[in-house]
């Protein structure tokens, strides 16, 4: 079976087809990932898709007896051989990748991209839930030491609640968190950050977001002219990106054109480049990946054994659809001859 990359969309895959290519732009990598995405379960009058997103992942996790919510998504696709999974979420998505983070498949994901909606729940003192940072924390340890990659691009709109953090404070309470505790010198990675403002646009763009407000919706509009930059903060192969901007426009420009900024930066460097050694040593790192105290050498990806997520084989539905076909077509040429 060929192997692939699997990149697991929540939210960040645009529904119209012209959108979806700007943002989810295959040709950037040599051999192109298979993208399977994920749709939040809603009920009637229900506003927010983060309560759908939370359901889609418990749904999945019943599936499975380990708790995986990943096996039972991955198993649909056919006739692959899985060798790595990333994830990427925009905006209430996160709240799916954050149910993955909390469970077993968090060992085996290579890449995390979140576009404006990883929060943090707070308490009622005002402190971060320690379950929720840690989840995306632990995760950003594992890239800020090069081994996977943790990308996170946010605005700065204002969150809804007291309870939560906006995408902001998100950010930044998951990269003190990796500052505390990564010990030792971090790689530094050579990625090439020009390529977060290359066009489009210009042309210049427009993007529109009806409001809605007690008397109607209210249209929402910004123009960019060029790309914009953002302001980078790095620890090894953990990333922030803060693009600014208060509001629903600047919301869905993170998911089309920063999206694309993301993949042709970060996921088509990594995807293209192969496997190879981690390009730094870290203190104390080859024992916390079970490798050995002084390990020098270790992949700068997580590959994922062939026997973590089978897929169901292609074979199957063919043979029983050929074996359906055959027997009408006996059947029907055996009374066929007696009308």
């Amino acid at each position: 079976m060929a192997a692939v990359d699997v990149i697991v969309s929540a939210f960040a895959t645009p529904p119209r087809e012209s959108d979806r290519l700007l943002a989810q732009d295959p040709s950037f990598f040599v051999n192109p990932p298979i993208v399977i995405g994920v749709d939040p379960i809603m009920k009637p009058g229900e506003m927010l898709a983060s309560a759908g997103f939370a359901r889609a992942a418990e749904q999945l996790k019943a599936q499975d007896a380990s708790g995986s919510i990943l096996k039972p998504l991955l198993r649909r696709l056919k006739g692959y051989d899985i060798k790595s999974v990333t994830l990427i979420g925009f905006s209430a998505g996160n709240t799916f990748l954050r149910k993955v983070l909390g469970g077993p498949d968090a060992e085996w994901i290579d890449g995390i991209v979140c576009l404006d909606g990883l929060i943090v729940q707070k308490l009622w003192n005002g402190s971060y839930y320690e379950p929720d940072l840690q989840a995306w924390g632990d995760f950003a340890i594992h890239a800020a030491q090069d081994r996977k990659l943790f990308l996170n691009a946010f605005t700065g709109i204002a969150s809804p609640s007291s309870q939560v953090t906006s995408t902001k404070e998100g950010a930044e309470a998951v990269m003190d968190y990796v500052q505390d505790r990564v010990q030792g010198t971090v790689p530094l990675i050579n990625y090439d950050l020009s390529k977060l403002t290359e066009a489009p646009p210009p042309p210049a763009v427009t993007i529109t977001v009806n409001r809605p407000t007690a008397s109607g919706n209210v249209p929402i509009s910004r123009t960019w002219e060029t790309m914009p930059a953002p302001a980078v903060t790095a620890i090894g192969n953990a990333y922030n990106l803060s693009y600014g901007g208060n509001n629903e426009a600047d919301h869905v420009f993170m998911s089309r054109y920063v999206q694309r900024a993301v993949w042709r930066t970060f996921l088509a460097k990594r995807f293209n480049e192969g496997i190879h050694c981690a390009s730094a040593s870290v203190s104390g790192l080859g024992a916390l990946m079970g490798l050995g105290e002084g390990a020098s050498c270790y992949p700068n990806r997580k590959l994922v054994n062939s026997s973590i997520y089978p897929t169901d084989s292609p074979w199957q539905p063919l043979l029983a659809a050929g074996g359906g076909l055959a027997a009408g077509i006996f059947f029907g040429y055996w009374f066929g001859r007696w009308i």
